[in-house]
């Protein structure tokens, strides 16, 4: 990027006097910068399209270590995150570099100008590692994650959230996709699955890991202190869906089954342990329903949902 004029830095530094400094060096070398200095980054406030790369100091200060760069909402983990430290917190820069951090250095060891061509380097990375990225963990139709990309994603949450509470890993399987194929085309079945990426999105927070697996399935993993916080998330799922349906009177309606497990973050079973007795559990609730693929699709009905009815398992 050459023109530095147009790079805009998030900087997240709880020190201000430290932030201020920081803030009006970036600036001599003509970069937009927008200070947070309570470590807490709304998504809803800040959104990725705004900024072009992010930086955080670290510190062990009042216990907080990892937490501003582990707390940053997945939608702007899209960006290239720097992270600076003093030199008696290096192992924070190297543990912020192992979970995703662009690039990392001592505050004072590198010069203001340095610190520009490190902020410009990493934003031509990361375009180029993005290009790659998409191609190997970005579903095409849907633009959710592959199943390469959920496993790395969740485990990666699984990990930096650990102490957090608890999980909720989803599976969800359109029903009927094959007799969709098979009486109006796979133009149209290829319609349905973006249709229901849709409904995920709506119906999901954009710090959640959405996912299409392949074919007619689906996953998600919430961070969750209880389980019932995904159930309402599963009702609001259902009534968008139902909402659909009722407003495409002409078109086929759709339904989705779902099985869901709820873990503790102490968990130690594998990722892909977890996604078979998830699976299980949406096939079990599949066959409860007398849905099979091929069937007429069933449509979710509008019942006050319990968490049972999604066989939810506590592990």
């Amino acid at each position: 990027m050459d023109d530095k004029s147009c790079i805009r830095v998030l900087l997240v530094n709880d020190d201000p006097k430290e932030s201020r400094e920081f803030r009006q060096s970036l600036e001599k070398e003509n970069f937009q910068v927008h200070e947070l200095l309570d470590g807490k980054i709304d998504e809803h406030t800040i959104h990725p399209n705004f900024i072009d790369i992010i930086i955080i100091r670290l510190s062990s200060t009042h216990g907080k270590g990892l937490q501003p760069f582990s707390y940053l909402p997945i939608n702007l983990r899209e960006l290239p995150i720097l992270v600076m430290t003093d030199s008696a917190h290096e192992e924070l820069a190297a543990e912020a570099v192992h979970h995703g951090a662009q690039e990392a250095w001592v505050i004072g060891e590198v010069s203001d100008k340095g610190v520009g061509r490190l902020i410009r380097h990493a934003i031509e990375r990361h375009s180029s590692r993005t290009r790659l990225y998409n191609l190997c963990m970005i579903d095409d139709l849907t633009g959710l994650y592959n199943r390469r990309g959920f496993l790395v994603h969740a485990s990666e949450q699984m990990i930096v959230n650990k102490r957090r509470g608890g999980f909720c890993l989803s599976i969800l399987d359109l029903d009927g996709l094959k007799h969709i194929n098979d009486t109006r085309g796979h133009l149209e079945g290829d319609r349905a699955i973006i249709r229901v990426a849709n409904f995920l999105k709506k119906a999901f927070r954009k710090t959640d890991i959405l996912a299409r697996l392949g074919g007619d399935e689906f996953a998600v993993l919430t961070v969750e202190s209880a389980k019932d916080l995904t159930r309402q998330r599963l009702v609001r799922l259902q009534k968008i869906v139902a909402d659909y349906n009722r407003s495409n009177k002409s078109a086929f309606p759709l339904s989705l089954s779902a099985g869901v497990l709820y873990f503790k973050s102490e968990n130690s079973i594998p990722l892909e342990e977890l996604l078979h007795r998830a699976d299980k559990a949406m096939y079990s609730h599949k066959k409860v329903n007398h849905r099979t693929p091929g069937e007429k699709p069933y449509v979710f009905d509008e019942r006050p949902t319990t968490v049972e009815d999604f066989q939810v398992a506590s592990l």
